[in-house]
């Protein structure tokens, strides 16, 4: 069964609502499954400890997946399940409507693209660790990521404090739908 709102069935999704990233993966392993929380494995942290390498915050980012229940035995997705849950993962676009979105992975790059959002398609972590080959794209594609997140920090400061005359707050801080300050880079 799909889930009808972004809250239904989404136990191995976390970050912001109003994320400006957005991380697509396959789906939960036994770890995430365990602890309830998406890339908590080993996959889980190697992109952790990229995502610091690159002086990004995790806390920043919404983290999910296409499909959103685990496979017996972490067996291949099938077609049908991936077909199954795309439409739940298509919400969840439109809900947090982030300004990037990396995908991380074959079952990922399936996602349907949206206008005015930027997409990055990356190898999955799991990948990235196993083939050095991919991990030099791997960690390639997380320095584009935040470059991307710095230029959204710089736009968004930028606007807002645009026609105010008042620039004593620039920078590279960001802000946020809500206001907040927001740049998600350390």
């Amino acid at each position: 069964m799909t889930p009808k709102s972004l809250d239904d069935g989404l136990d191995y999704a976390e970050g912001p609502r109003d994320a400006r990233v957005m991380l697509v993966g396959q789906n939960p392993g036994q770890k995430e499954v365990e602890q309830r929380r998406p890339f908590v494995g080993r996959s889980g942290k190697y992109l952790d400890r990229v995502l610091r390498e690159k002086g990004i915050k995790r806390d920043a980012l919404y983290i999910t997946s296409v499909v959103k229940e685990p496979t017996p035995g972490n067996r291949k997705l099938t077609p049908e399940e991936i077909k199954r849950w795309m439409p739940c993962l298509v919400r969840e676009i439109e809900e947090i409507a982030p300004e990037v979105v990396v995908l991380m992975g074959k079952v990922a790059w399936e996602t349907p693209r949206f206008a005015g959002i930027r997409y990055i398609e990356t190898y999955h972590p799991a990948a990235a660790m196993r083939f050095p080959k991919v991990r030099r794209r791997f960690e390639d594609d997380m320095e584009t990521l935040r470059r991307a997140m710095k230029n959204i920090c710089r736009i968004n400061t930028l606007s807002k404090w645009a026609g105010t005359g008042d620039n004593s707050k620039g920078g590279l801080g960001g802000f946020s739908r809500a206001g907040h300050a927001f740049s998600g880079l350390k």
